[in-house]
């Protein structure tokens, strides 16, 4: 050992004994832990270790690299690649990593920083887990049309237990943000609309991913820290242009958009990440309101900020100054992690010796840092999360499959099923007999299926047109034509972002191609919409029908005669206007992840009976966006169902409605609704409850699964209030020929809202109590709150 490795061991070893052992110190993996004396045991330790560290290593904690090894083969989620990583380990300069992952990588890295660095404090990875890992599940806005929420729970916990296995302990999801503006490509990463519906995923997913402990103790080896996303209201910029900006005020802010994110933090979240957006003149970064005043001071929040993709350095295209400038402001508005902007370490030092921050200020953000290293349970074990034997047994497994495969079966939504010309039997669900001619850019293609955000699926899945042939039967042909390219040429795909080659076709052969494969076939399946690079993050569409190539091909096919079921695989709302004229039978089928092919199959033979349902509205045309359930009545309504009255607010050239609402989807069965009824039609503001119930018959010859919805309108208000809000939902499975008693508890709590005060109220007077099975079709009872 050289004279430098011996100093370094002899310092390792005071700071064992005055501090515990990094490595061996009693955490919160205790098997009896005890609230308050576990926080109490963290404090201590982390004052130890912080009284130990130097001011340059405080500031490297808030350091978040990307990795970058030398072949360049690692996931890049952003344009900057950062160099000389294993250097930066050693000397002190990184808290965390993100894009790291595998038993070698990560393994490499943590023992650099635990066994060369000169206090041993580990790292922690990071990486965008959004829909699953290797098993992959639908994309979050098509989980959110399964309103499971038991289902997306135990997605993210698989999730979390593959993730794990390769050495990540914490993940960038769930993505909160509520929009109502189809344009913005990331809705394809959210809920949806609806803040009630919103907040329960929201929920789920983060007990899914950190498991028991709410946040405060990661029990077990597969618990991975969540993050929050985007805070806030990046779901509401301008234009539905991603990074753009946000202005919105207080009472729109706290009733319809930040519930998610407070639903997510009350469920223990470890980490929140700060969005692109500026709100009301202030981008989220440096927006000391948002990130200290709401979500420390108002909500209690415990965990640490963690910027997005060099959002820090973004601040200076703001216009709030250079990066020393801009990387204290943002520490000053309370971020405790720089992600790859390195504008903390860069600058930090000298904004100290120039009196711009303080030294406090940079050890609140170095304790929230690794308080939740500490949490996670690195410094007992810095290795807990790299198992060189984990991945071959917990990665894709077939359980986890079989799960994949459930959610996206009941993520698919039915907007279409009438009868073919002359016929009066639904066209789906598909017999098992005949022939299928499967057509269009999407019918084949296997890497589309997964969606958006699936940075670590890494493998090689089953396109639609494989996955019907595998689950039609021996006694159905499948046939198989391409049709068109994906769009018009090969700027466009460009354009599109796809992943998908441009064929030349300046004689239209693949359209004739496609003709003659129909014409042999009983039943054409059309494959038609996005590629999934068409939505997600920098994916934002001006137009949202379908690609004019495809429209063609869509049009020559239902010139056959032939039955058409359009297959549309989309990661947002479309424009289906012209569609929903034409087309016969339409499955709204998002991307479903690995086992979408199959999933999609399942639903087209009756294997699964479609229960999806739309989180968000289907404009019928881009004019009516932002188009939602929940709106305003405004002081002129145009009456329901209504379309064009001077001096009323509507449109000249369409009606108001969508042309799907929300929480529409249909079965293969038929499920009647009796008028919703209520225990009481007085509920008193200070305590007790009222129960609405409904009678759900299935009424049809198919077992079924139904989502009942409850939704409530407040009549008088101190502020205007929406014409109805989502407060109650249940998946229910009803046998054929069989009926259901549904019943919500309704309290005073489900009636609040926040006033022009910013108070949680709920004010006496009269409420419309509504049920059914979207949130156009419903039945009504009133309520009267008494109170003072």
């Amino acid at each position: 050992m050289n004279y430098r490795n011996f100093l370094l061991s002899v310092a390792a070893g005071l700071l064992a004994l005055s501090c515990g052992s990094l490595r061996n110190s009693k955490t919160c993996q205790s098997s009896s832990p005890r609230p308050g004396v576990e926080d109490r045991e963290m404090g201590r330790f982390i004052s130890c270790l912080m009284s130990k560290m130097t001011l340059d290593e405080k500031i490297g904690q808030l350091n978040l690299p990307t990795y970058h090894s030398d072949d360049g083969k690692d996931i890049v989620t952003g344009s900057k690649i950062n160099t000389g990583i294993s250097e930066s380990i050693r000397s002190g300069d990184v808290g965390g990593l993100l894009n790291a992952r595998g038993y070698d990588v990560v393994h490499e890295c943590q023992k650099i920083a635990v066994e060369q660095s000169r206090l041993g404090i580990p790292l922690i990875f990071g990486l965008d887990v959004i829909h699953g890992y290797e098993t992959v599940f639908p994309i979050p806005l098509a989980m959110a049309s399964s309103w499971d929420t038991s289902g997306i729970r135990k997605a993210a916990r698989i999730s979390a237990v593959e993730a794990s296995a390769d050495g990540i302990c914490w993940t960038f999801s769930p993505m909160v943000d509520i929009s109502r503006d189809p344009r913005w490509g990331r809705v394809a990463e959210g809920a949806g609309e609806d803040p009630f519906l919103g907040s329960a995923i929201a929920a789920s997913m983060v007990k899914g991913f950190q498991g028991p402990g709410n946040g405060k103790i990661f029990r077990d080896s597969t618990d991975i820290m969540a993050c929050i996303k985007h805070f806030a209201l990046y779901g509401a910029v301008e234009a539905g242009r991603d990074y753009n900006t946000t202005d919105m005020s207080f009472n729109r802010m706290y009733n319809e958009y930040l519930p998610p994110y407070k639903a997510a933090v009350d469920a223990g979240a470890g980490s929140v990440m700060t969005s692109f957006n500026d709100i009301n003149g202030i981008p989220a970064t440096a927006n000391k309101w948002l990130l200290t005043d709401l979500l420390r001071n108002q909500w209690g929040f415990k965990g640490f900020v963690v910027t997005d993709y060099t959002a820090i350095a973004e601040l200076q295209n703001h216009g709030l100054g250079d990066l020393q400038t801009a990387s204290a402001l943002a520490l000053k508005a309370g971020v405790d992690m720089d992600m790859v902007s390195e504008g903390f370490t860069g600058t930090l030092k000298k904004s100290i010796e120039e009196g711009r921050v303080t030294k406090s200020e940079i050890d609140a953000a170095c304790r929230k840092v690794l308080e939740a290293k500490y949490k996670l349970g690195l410094f007992k074990n810095p290795y807990r999360y790299i198992d060189k034997n984990r991945r071959s047994k917990d990665i894709y497994t077939p359980a986890h499959r079989n799960l994949a495969r459930k959610l996206a079966g009941e993520s698919i939504v039915l907007l279409e099923n009438g009868s073919t010309a002359g016929g009066s039997k639904p066209l789906l669900p598909l017999s098992r007999k005949g022939t299928i001619a499967v057509i269009g850019p999407l019918a084949d293609a296997g890497p589309e299926m997964t969606g958006t955000w699936s940075v670590a699926s890494g493998r090689s899945y089953t396109s639609l047109y494989q996955g019907i042939k595998e689950v039609a039967g021996p006694d159905v042909k499948v046939l198989y034509a391409k049709g068109c390219n994906l769009d018009i040429d090969a700027a466009a795909m460009k354009r599109d972002i796809s992943r998908m080659e441009f064929e030349p076709d300046p004689y239209g052969k693949l359209i004739s191609d496609a003709l003659e494969t129909a014409s042999r076939s009983d039943v054409i399946v059309a494959a038609l919409g996005e590629c999934a690079d068409m939505s997600g993050e920098s994916s934002c569409r001006t137009s949202l029908v379908l690609p004019s190539v495809q429209h063609t091909l869509l049009e020559a096919l239902l010139k056959t005669g032939k039955p058409v079921v359009l297959v549309l695989f989309s990661g947002r709302p479309t424009v289906l206007s012209w569609e929903k004229d034409n087309v016969p039978a339409i499955l709204n089928v998002w991307f479903e992840g690995s086992e979408g092919a199959f999933a999609i199959s399942d639903v087209l033979f009756g294997d699964v009976n479609p229960s999806g349902k739309l989180t968000m509205s289907f404009p019928k045309n881009v004019g009516q966006i932002p188009i939602y359930y929940n709106h305003k009545n405004t002081g002129r309504p145009l009456p329901e169902g209504g379309w064009y009255m001077k001096y009323r607010s509507n449109y000249i050239d369409v009606d108001n409605d969508p042309l799907y609402p929300f929480g529409y989807g249909l079965s293969y069965t038929d499920f009647v609704y009796s008028h919703v009824s209520l225990s009481s039609s007085v509920l008193n503001r200070d305590s007790g409850s009222v129960t609405a119930s409904v009678k759900v018959s299935n009424t049809g010859d198919r077992d079924g699964d139904e989502v009942v919805q409850l939704y409530i309108r407040d009549i008088v208000a101190s502020v205007t209030r929406p014409v109805k809000e989502l407060k109650g939902f249940k998946r229910v499975h009803i046998p054929a020929h069989s009926s259901m008693a549904v019943s919500f508890k309704i309290t005073p709590d489900l009636l609040k809202f926040y006033n022009a005060g910013l108070e949680h109220v709920c004010e006496p007077g009269e409420f419309e109590i509504m049920t059914g099975p979207d949130s156009e079709n419903v039945t009504t009872a009133n309520l009267f709150l008494k109170g003072k």
